[in-house]
């Protein structure tokens, strides 16, 4: 991947970057609007067909979000060198030009701990359980505490970093992507999350571009011209009858989460690559394809909540589909460049520059249209609390109702 195109994936994607005071506040919400919502007007499922972010699950009911009011926000003159990452009760930021990260309390953005790596981040960082894990330029993978911020064990590659990596079995190990380009062959080095030391590698993988997170025991990769599994617990392929047949490869131009395919509730989500790249939904228990959808634009980021699955597209549009059938429940459109969706409690996020956007997961209509003080790289959504980060600022709500 060249810089250009590097920096603007990791822009796309973020990894919490901030410092500094933080102010509160009591703004109230402005009134709601409904949006532009377009009725489904095309057939979506396959008939020859048979995660990342969490969301909410519909068990815990869903929320009124025209109720927003602002917890805390960082004072809008700081600068910031990317987008964010909450996990837990963290908001992990970084401070722009140096490698030093800072944690703040989800609750009310109070500084928890700081600490400096020594070389450049090439990945936005991922937490998995307790640790947070750093790429960096010199192909170190450096592991740290989420609650302080010290560091448990670093990892040393033989090569780039550039895929984010993927939580093992029983979150046991790491499942660490490397050198994962349409150029040379690729690595996957399973990594003790305890120890740090490495329990089993697979060499040689010609030219892979993307890896999915571990499902019934297996994870898969991306290629251009297919998509194979293999097992997670030592890295030996699939048998050829287990091996997906019905995907042709995967497109990775706009894919999200550093090239990490979307998992949910055992359903591998991935882009096809064909004219306009449509998504795909793959059963890897029963082996098979369950729908294909065609958006208006390629794929940029997805999520899901009870029975919608959301993802943005280059055509500036949020969808909603059924995640059974891959019908469209409906679909949001705005006039430029939506950032990555997040849903919790019946709600999708997401921004458009300056405007914060909550839109029902079931029928589409927008609750929330909000003006922010910040242009947002990313909208992050966890229970009732919504964290919008950009590169000038963090803004944290809360949905009172």
């Amino acid at each position: 991947m060249s810089g250009p195109n590097r920096r603007r994936l990791l822009t796309t994607l973020g990894t919490a970057l901030t410092s500094g005071c933080l102010r509160a506040t009591t703004e109230t919400g402005q009134s709601p609007s409904d949006g532009d919502v377009t009725p489904d007007d095309r057939p979506t499922a396959d008939a020859g067909g048979a995660t990342q972010r969490t969301s909410t699950s519909p068990a815990d009911g869903g929320l009124d979000p025209s109720s927003l009011s602002v917890v805390w926000e960082t004072e809008p003159e700081l600068e910031f060198s990317q987008a964010g990452l909450v996990a837990a009760e963290t908001v992990l930021t970084q401070r722009p030009g140096r490698q030093t990260y800072v944690a703040r309390s989800l609750g009310d953005g109070s500084e928890q701990w700081r600490t400096t790596l020594d070389a450049g981040v090439t990945l936005p960082p991922r937490v998995v359980g307790s640790t947070v894990l750093v790429g960096t330029t010199a192909g170190t993978l450096h592991a740290l505490a989420l609650s302080d911020g010290s560091e448990r064990w670093r990892y040393e590659t033989d090569g780039d970093l550039l895929v984010l990596p993927v939580a093992g079995p029983d979150a046991g190990t790491v499942l660490l992507p490397v050198r994962f380009d349409s150029d040379r062959s690729g690595v996957v080095d399973a990594v003790s999350l305890a120890s740090g030391e490495r329990q089993w590698r697979v060499d040689g993988i010609d030219r892979p571009n993307s890896i999915s997170p571990v499902v019934d025991g297996r994870f898969y990769l991306g290629f251009s011209d297919s998509f194979r599994g293999y097992t997670a617990i030592d890295g030996r392929p699939l048998p050829p009858g287990q091996q997906p047949s019905s995907v042709p490869g995967v497109s990775t131009g706009w894919f999200p989460h550093g090239r990490l395919l979307f998992v949910h509730e055992g359903t591998v989500y991935l882009p096809e690559p064909r004219t306009a790249d449509p998504i795909v939904a793959y059963d890897p228990v029963a082996n098979e394809v369950r729908w294909r959808y065609e958006p208006f634009g390629d794929l940029r980021s997805v999520t899901a909540w009870g029975e919608t699955l959301a993802f943005t597209a280059s055509d500036n549009a949020v969808y909603g589909l059924d995640r059974t059938t891959g019908d469209r429940r409906w679909r949001v459109q705005r006039d430029d460049r939506l950032s990555p969706v997040s849903a919790a409690r019946g709600v999708v996020w997401t921004a458009r520059g300056r405007t914060l956007l909550g839109i029902d997961a079931v029928t589409g209509t927008v609750h929330v249209e909000r003006d922010l003080p910040l242009s947002a790289d990313l909208v992050f959504a966890l229970d009732r609390q919504v964290v919008v980060l950009g590169a000038d600022g963090v803004r944290a709500y809360r949905v009172e109702t």
